[in-house]
């Protein structure tokens, strides 16, 4: 089951668009858990293990780079 975190203020229909036709593209159920970067980091940090991580904030991807959570060869900038 694919899991995606995504900053809810942000992104959430282009998200909500892209998850639907993953789904659809590869017959899987796509989880998205919408809110804040910073509470999405956090859960990241105690544990959770999304297949992606969307984030506004460049802040919380560097935290969870010190703290070894993320592959930064993998990080991409989109906007």
């Amino acid at each position: 089951l694919p899991n995606i975190l995504s900053d809810h203020l942000h992104f959430p229909n282009v998200v909500s668009e892209i998850a639907e036709e993953f789904e659809a593209k590869h017959n899987v159920e796509v989880h998205i858990n919408f809110a804040s970067s910073g509470a999405l980091a956090r859960q990241i940090e105690h544990g959770a293990s999304p297949a992606v991580f969307i984030s506004a904030n460049k802040k919380w991807i560097a935290y969870l780079n010190e703290i070894g959570k993320t592959v930064p060869e993998y990080e991409k900038v989109v906007a």
